[in-house]
């Protein structure tokens, strides 16, 4: 008796195996299944950390210290100590002037003082004239001179070369900003940009001891220095009110850049889930390819084609829907007709000239709403102030004033998720979810404000979902009525302006006491973040969709050469071709039709529950979804039946038969 070993024994019927083709379509399984995996694990990865990266360009940094004083010592040791690279920024609202022989003219602008090093990520972008193409530079405004918005030049009647006046210092206009990468998107920013060298801010003398100065400290580096830096700062700031560090926080870009934060999130949960899929598609590739060839070797060996299948199917349906409704939610965020100018401080006797002004220049749409500054006094009936607070976040609230607005209708773009919006209902006031959970407000709730010297008391009747990246108008508090009286009361608006050259010139020249906000700039950066997060995942979709389409190859020629015998026995007992091509035909739709079905009924249940806990977006279930993917399966089986199987009933039988295992 001849004595063979296990290894040897293995390796013969490997051998044989490989040679006789059984292997074949399990090593194109397995092959398929790791580049899937490989492939979109490792794209999926670099793209979520070149997105972060492009991300941090928004705040100039990988993270920022802002204050309200100059930013205090020990963090710009601390961000030395761990090899940061450091830059600091100040930016205050300023008046800039053009000359008595220029015509004089002012505006509010948004002046923002820069040093060598500026910003440490992403670049900015400049142009010669407002009409010539831009171009990246890593430099910054020479000492004696200013770059600008091109609307400042509009609004002054300056061209580039003429001398801008800043306080007492007369500076030259030397190239326009278009892109700002750290720009920010508070209100002092919509304000045109002056930018300026640091060696000229004494020279203007605008610091004085009353001015709202806003120092930034952006650090860049290794991602654990970074984590270093702000888990020390984090300790610091804790220990504020013993260390003397009030008015200072850190940011980052969850709360600095707020409008961006939920798309990128979004964008890492949608890639998390593709490289999901494209495990599930991959693992059924493998098992249908393992089950035809366990089935050469084991006559008690089974598996489901039509689970199979539908698996394969619903990995599909879910990604096509998700994919459909998620890239909608974001065009949705940032449609082509989003608002791209905010004008604020118009005067109530002012309200019908302006709205007919916007309307004679060519605006048909434009938010409208009154706006009133308050500040919180009260919850409930007791004095509230930032030491009933433990965030920082709930602090600053308290300690600022509040946009506050009116309207006795709901704003389209807000959505009521608590209580109900009862429109001239008098005393109430309705609440952004978001400032209800980080004040502890709840419905019921009574909020007293002091609004110039006077005190309005009102309770929270509803509570709002605000899209804070929708670039319209919207507030923290609204009353739902439309008429207050005896309070203070200036009128806002949000319009996309018209391509009409000298529209803003005439606008301001019309109401000089409106200030302007061009997001233009703002905008541009958030729709290319976006046009890139949604050209990854239209990649990813595609990649993951040719995937797809090779499993449910796999899946109907797995059980090809069974077919195959049964065809043959058929024939040899007189069937004739055609009614097996229509026996299989039949078939191969009633497959994919109960396949197709069940997959889009788990599909749109999966995909309600991912769209509404995980994307945190609208999702409609369809009744044609149903229908449309058992049609869809069909169709698919149907094709990748006639590309895998059509030569089974061209084989010769006598050939199938011999093949056939005893």
């Amino acid at each position: 008796m001849t004595s063979i070993s296990f290894w040897t024994l293995g390796w013969r019927t490997l051998w044989r195996d490989v040679r006789s083709g059984d292997l074949r379509l399990l090593i194109v399984a397995v092959t398929l299944a790791v580049a899937a995996l490989t492939a979109v694990g490792f794209f999926a990865d670099r793209l979520k950390g070149g997105l972060q990266r492009d991300a941090r360009q928004l705040l100039g940094g990988d993270a920022v210290v802002s204050s309200d004083n100059p930013t205090p010592q020990a963090f710009l040791d601390k961000a030395r100590a761990l090899g940061l690279s450091v830059a600091t920024t100040m930016g205050f609202p300023t008046m800039a002037r053009a000359s008595d022989a220029q015509g004089g003219a002012a505006k509010l602008v948004a002046l923002k003082v820069v040093e060598p090093g500026y910003p440490l990520r992403g670049s900015l972008r400049i142009a010669n004239t407002p009409d010539a193409p831009d171009a990246a530079t890593r430099a910054i405004p020479a000492p004696g001179q200013a770059w600008v918005d091109a609307a400042l030049l509009e609004a002054l009647g300056l061209k580039i070369g003429d001398v801008l006046l800043l306080g007492d210092a007369r500076l030259s206009v030397a190239s326009i900003v278009v892109i700002e990468p750290d720009r920010g998107a508070g209100f002092i920013n919509f304000a045109p940009r002056v930018m300026i060298n640091s060696q000229d801010i004494a020279a203007t003398k605008l610091v004085q001891p009353a001015s709202r100065l806003t120092y930034r400290m952006a650090v860049a580096g290794s991602d654990a220095a970074v984590k270093q830096f702000v888990d020390w700062a984090d300790v610091q700031l804790k220990q504020a009110s013993s260390n003397g560090l009030r008015g200072v926080r850190v940011e980052s870009l969850q709360n600095g850049r707020p409008e961006m934060s939920q798309t990128l999130d979004r964008a890492d949960k949608f890639l998390s889930l593709v490289a999901l899929l494209a495990s599930l598609l991959s693992a059924v590739a493998v098992a249908l390819s393992a089950r035809a060839f366990a089935a050469s070797h084991l006559d008690d060996c089974a598996m489901l084609q039509v689970s199979a299948l539908a698996v394969g199917l619903l990995a599909l349906v879910l990604l096509v829907l998700l994919r459909t409704d998620l890239i909608g939610s974001w065009r949705k965020a940032t449609p082509p007709d989003a608002p791209n100018r905010f004008v604020i401080n118009v005067m109530p006797d002012q309200a019908d000239a302006f709205q007919k002004a916007l309307r004679d220049g060519g605006v048909a749409r434009y938010d409208w709403y009154p706006m009133i500054r308050g500040r919180l006094v009260a919850v409930n009936g007791r004095a509230t102030s930032a030491d009933d607070y433990v965030e920082d976040r709930a602090k600053r609230l308290v300690d600022r004033e509040f946009n506050l607005s009116f309207s006795a209708r709901l704003p389209a773009q807000n959505a009521i998720v608590g209580g109900q919006w009862s429109g001239e209902e008098p005393g109430a006031i309705s609440i952004e979810e978001g400032l209800a959970k980080t004040l502890k407000l709840q419905l019921g709730d009574t909020l007293r404000f002091d609004i110039a010297g006077v005190q309005t008391e009102s309770r929270i009747t509803s509570l709002r979902k605000v899209d804070w990246g929708s670039m319209r108008a919207n507030f923290f508090a609204m009353f739902p009525v439309s008429k207050l009286d005896n309070v203070p009361t200036t009128y806002m608006s949000a319009f996309k302006a018209p391509a009409t050259k000298g529209f803003d010139n005439t606008l301001v020249r019309s109401f000089p006491n409106v200030t302007n906000v061009d997001m233009t700039a703002t905008l541009t950066q958030v729709q290319r973040v976006l046009d890139q997060v949604i050209g990854a995942v239209e990649f990813l979709f595609g990649f993951t969709l040719a995937a797809g389409l090779v499993v449910l190859f796999a899946a109907v020629t797995a059980t090809r050469e069974e077919r195959a015998r049964e065809y043959a026995v058929m024939r040899a007992v007189g069937a004739k071709g055609s009614l097996l091509r229509q026996v299989q035909r039949a078939e191969l739709a009633g497959v994919g039709l109960l396949a197709g079905f069940l997959a889009s009924l788990v599909a749109e249940g999966v995909g309600w529950a991912l769209a509404h806990f995980v994307f945190e977006f609208e999702w409609t279930v369809s009744l044609w979804v149903p229908l449309l993917g058992a049609l869809a399966g069909a169709l698919l089986a149907l094709a990748a039946g006639w590309w895998g199987l059509r030569e089974v009933l061209q084989r010769p039988v006598v050939e199938t038969l011999r093949r056939a295992p005893t």
